[in-house]
């Protein structure tokens, strides 16, 4: 019965302040504003569209309010969460080639440009530098690729190993050849070459004793010889081999090996050469003068066989493969009956075009 008579209560009080405001022309004023929500005694007696679907708690921020608070807290957010990505953006732009690259992608595909740059010609750039396997292995191209986006990794690895001491790898028989085919050419020129005997050395090797003929011939010890030939005919009849229209006259069945090295722009050649297997220096005289030698040898003490060992040449080619110095090694096995000695001989020459 209660509850009955406030809500007659509250209709009545609603009716009587209608007519009133309606007489004072004010019909659209917000309640809520001047401080009346439009509940009676718990009960709705006026609606205003701008209040909530509850009844504001007290201490409760109004509606209004409530969403420009939204509105400034949801700005503030998206301008955090903007500046965080901007941040992280310069962040990351910054370390693209530092951290990102290097520390995801040891093998320097492509995490330096999907983070800094792009993918495909960094992926490019490192592979590069990773396949290059003279100047290293795809994985130092990747690891210091992250330096600067990738690129720097592939260059490096691109380029390292370039300057290798050797040329590239070559067969024992294509040594040869190059040796040869540079040799000849010296004797077979007819003008445009001139060849210098530089010095000669001849030691004895064992406990032989050779005979006093030889021993005046072939003195121990290096004699300057500083003798050129210029002429087609005198280089063909002095230098190695002597009196043969070849410098090398070798095969592969003839030698023990061939190498070769850089020395700046020029090519270093040595040829080891079999050992002789019968007084004819069947190996030695398609290298060394040892037949000429022998041939002056055996005039002084007539009976006497010569068979060479440990015979080597070293040559030396410029850029152009041309023949410009020339030392050639042997050791001479003299025998007459019982008796036998040895003997070492060196020979330098230069060559000049």
């Amino acid at each position: 019965m209660k509850k009955s008579n406030q809500k007659i209560t509250a209709i009545l009080l609603a009716i009587v302040m209608m007519f009133t405001l309606s007489g004072c022309t004010i019909v659209d004023i917000d309640f809520m504003k001047y401080g009346w929500d439009g509940i009676v005694n718990g009960i709705v007696v006026w609606i205003n569209p701008n209040r909530q679907a509850q009844p504001a708690d007290e201490g409760t921020q109004p509606a209004d309010n409530a969403d420009a608070a939204d509105e400034e807290d949801a700005e503030a957010a998206d301008e955090e969460d903007a500046d965080a990505s901007d941040n992280e953006k310069d962040s990351k732009g910054k370390d693209s080639g530092k951290s990102n690259s290097g520390s995801k992608s040891n093998s320097g595909s492509s995490n330096s440009g999907s983070k800094g740059g792009s993918s495909s010609s960094n992926s490019n750039s490192n592979s590069q530098g990773g396949n290059a396997s003279q100047g290293g292995s795809s994985s130092q191209g990747g690891n210091s690729g992250g330096n600067n986006g990738g690129n720097s990794g592939g260059n490096s690895g691109g380029n390292s190993g370039g300057n290798d001491s050797t040329p590239a790898a070559m067969t024992q028989s294509e040594i040869l050849n190059l040796y040869k085919t540079a040799a000849n050419q010296v004797k077979n020129m007819s003008s445009g070459v001139s060849v210098t005997f530089i010095d000669e050395t001849y030691n004895q090797v064992g406990s032989g004793d050779p005979p006093a003929l030889v021993k005046t011939f072939f003195p121990t010890g290096t004699k300057a010889k500083n003798k050129t030939y210029n002429k087609q005919s005198d280089i063909q009849k002095n230098f190695v081999v002597e009196k043969e229209s070849y410098v090398c006259a070798l095969t592969d069945a003839d030698i023990i090996s061939a190498t070769i090295t850089e020395s700046g722009s020029n090519k270093i050649i040595t040829i080891r050469v079999k050992d002789d297997t019968n007084d004819s220096q069947n190996y030695s005289n398609k290298a060394i003068s040892s037949s000429a030698l022998a041939s002056v040898a055996g005039t002084f003490t007539g009976g006497m066989t010569i068979k060479c060992s440990n015979v080597s040449v070293k040559a030396t080619l410029d850029s152009s493969n041309r023949l410009v110095a020339l030392t050639t090694n042997g050791q001479y096995n003299f025998a007459k009956g019982s008796d036998a000695f040895s003997m070492s001989q060196v020979q330098n020459w230069s060559i000049s075009y």
